[in-house]
């Protein structure tokens, strides 16, 4: 069930169930993709750090068990349709042959808020049932700096060239100068991307009594 204000996130569980150990967003998310598993414990990534860098629970014993959203990505590259799972983020940005992250229009989706050690998207939550849409359109080299550095305590906003919003579904054309990526991993020759939010679609694991 998604979060509500001034309740408890997740529950305690008196037996940790089987789980995936995972090291990464792009890892969980494959698995979740494969339908191989979809109840984690997490060694690495954004939502590893979201969390706190949570230890893991005891075999066998008590653990927290944390309902997170993912996302629901369906791509067109090259004529061909893919369907994937996000975990923390979907981002859209020019090629690095263009200018990469300092030129062009940048679009960044995220279900945590974090990206690459940066608090983008300070009301994000990975189980509160919404994509959080960071864009940035006409901002400068200088200007994109400061502001990817004043991100790593989420001050880069309010800015007037910086726009969030929240949704739950976004339906994008992806021009043939732009790449995608999908939670650190690159995807060329993409020219459309639909992204869902699909609520309590995975459990992660925590050490029983972690605060949160």
């Amino acid at each position: 069930m998604t979060i509500k204000k001034n309740t408890e996130w997740g529950q305690e569980v008196a037996q940790c169930p089987p789980y995936q150990c995972v090291r990464s967003d792009y890892e969980m998310g494959t698995h979740l993709s494969n339908q191989t598993a979809n109840v984690f414990v997490l060694k690495g990534g954004s939502l590893f750090e979201t969390l706190g860098r949570p230890s893991a629970p005891v075999v066998g014993g008590f653990a927290h068990c944390l309902p997170c959203d993912t996302i629901t990505v369906s791509l067109v590259a090259r004529g061909t349709q893919i369907e994937l799972t996000a975990v923390n983020d979907i981002a859209i940005r020019s090629t690095w042959l263009r200018g990469g992250w300092l030129r062009g229009p940048v679009l960044v989706v995220t279900n945590t808020g974090i990206r690459r050690g940066r608090q983008i998207a300070s009301r994000a939550h990975p189980n509160d049932g919404h994509l959080d849409v960071v864009s940035v359109a006409s901002m400068n080299i200088r200007q994109r700096v400061i502001g990817w550095s004043k991100a790593k305590l989420g001050n880069h906003v309010p800015h007037p060239k910086i726009m969030i919003s929240r949704t739950t579904h976004l339906d994008l054309a992806v021009s043939s100068k732009q790449l995608l990526v999908i939670d650190g991993r690159r995807y060329n020759h993409v020219s459309r991307v639909t992204l869902t939010m699909a609520p309590d679609s995975a459990h992660v694991l925590i050490a029983s009594g972690t605060n949160l």
